[in-house]
């Protein structure tokens, strides 16, 4: 008849092919190669001196008929009712359908498992129920509440941040936290802790006999140094560092006859007018505001109030210096204070006339 129906090993390829009635040609040209997974069983049967074979998969659903000797495919049917189109899946509704055919609707509801903070569930009708997916992407579930929430425990809160302080939960919101460490302390993001220094810089004492080290877990440590250093003397000479202190001093920077003036830090030649004596009798000393000595001639000082011996003058390295002769080849008059021969102009005689009465003549 041109029809075969083989098994093997579950696996059942029907082939019906070259069909033909009376020799007209092909009628039905049906060719089944199915994998294990989805086979055809067939069931032969005996009815009437005709030849039916009834074909079903492998959860025994009727799937249809065929009558071998009439070679038409009369009926095709999956279902006689709802127990024949279970297809194993758990979250379809099974039912047979008026036609004969197997209804496998997909019902999210047989996948729920109640949960709100893994998502909704859904059915696949060939694979069964899905796995949500996180309601709450970048935040917290809160399955109490079904909300989608910052937070719940102070936990949820922590950026990682020390030094910005410990962050809180209220009311499911985050709350900032603050500096961890109160003055002096400074906050060390590194190590997470609250520190006397983070780095030397911190350390600085104003101490330049001292240098200034940052441990940062210990504190600040000072080592005593042997730099030069200022103490802000000038007349002490310079300083140099000792045991932590400007102390070391090499002395007096001016040399005799100098003095030190420690007001305009310069070496002078004084401080005070007696510094500026020149032992010159007639010098005027005095000590200027920059520190030098003045040592001015005075000729009044060299005077002896005579008049014949001349006037003195003051030289200010030699002292006092007699005066010359004021009358030099002449006679000098000191009780008159001049030279004897030296007389007073003569008179000039003037003539008056009037201008009216006897001539006249005045001598």
């Amino acid at each position: 008849m041109g029809t075969t129906a083989l098994l093997e090993n579950s696996l059942c390829v029907l082939d019906v092919s070259q069909t033909s009635v009376n020799g007209n040609g092909p009628v039905l040209t049906l060719n089944l190669n199915l994998t294990p997974k989805t086979a055809f069983i067939a069931e032969p049967l005996s009815e009437m001196k005709r030849i039916w074979i009834r074909v079903l998969d492998l959860a025994n659903h009727r799937l249809g008929d065929m009558e071998i000797g009439i070679w038409s495919v009369i009926d095709f049917f999956e279902c006689d009712d709802d127990t024949d189109c279970n297809d194993g899946i758990d979250c379809t509704e099974d039912s047979c359908g008026p036609d004969g055919l197997c209804l496998n609707t997909p019902e999210n509801a047989f996948c729920d498992d109640g949960l709100f903070c893994n998502g909704t569930e859904i059915c696949n009708a060939v694979s069964g129920c899905q796995a949500g997916t996180d309601p709450c992407p970048g935040r917290i579930c809160d399955e109490a509440s079904n909300a989608c929430v910052d937070c719940l425990i102070d936990a949820d809160c922590d950026d990682g941040v020390f030094c910005n302080g410990t962050e809180q939960c209220l009311g499911s919101t985050c709350q900032v936290g603050s500096n961890p460490c109160l003055p002096p302390l400074l906050c060390n993001e590194s190590i997470d802790i609250c520190a006397e220094c983070i780095t030397d810089m911190d350390c600085n004492d104003g101490n330049q006999c001292t240098d200034d080290n940052c441990n940062a877990e210990s504190g600040c440590v000072y080592a005593n140094n042997t730099n030069s250093c200022d103490d802000g003397v000038f007349c002490n000479g310079s300083d140099t560092c000792s045991a932590g202190s400007c102390t070391a001093h090499t002395g007096d920077p001016c040399s005799p006859p100098l003095y030190c003036n420690e007001a305009s830090d310069i070496c002078v030649g004084c401080s005070v007018d007696e510094d500026c004596d020149d032992d010159v009798a007639c010098t005027v000393d005095t000590c200027a505001p920059n520190g030098m000595c003045m040592n001015m001639p005075d000729p009044s000082l060299c005077d002896d109030g005579f008049f014949c011996n001349g006037n003195e003058i003051c030289d200010s390295i030699a002292g006092c210096i007699a005066g010359a002769d004021p009358c030099p080849g002449q006679p000098c008059d000191e009780n008159a204070n001049q030279c004897i021969g030296t007389f007073p102009p003569v008179p000039t005689f003037v003539s008056f006339v009037p201008i009216a009465g006897p001539a006249a003549s005045v001598t």
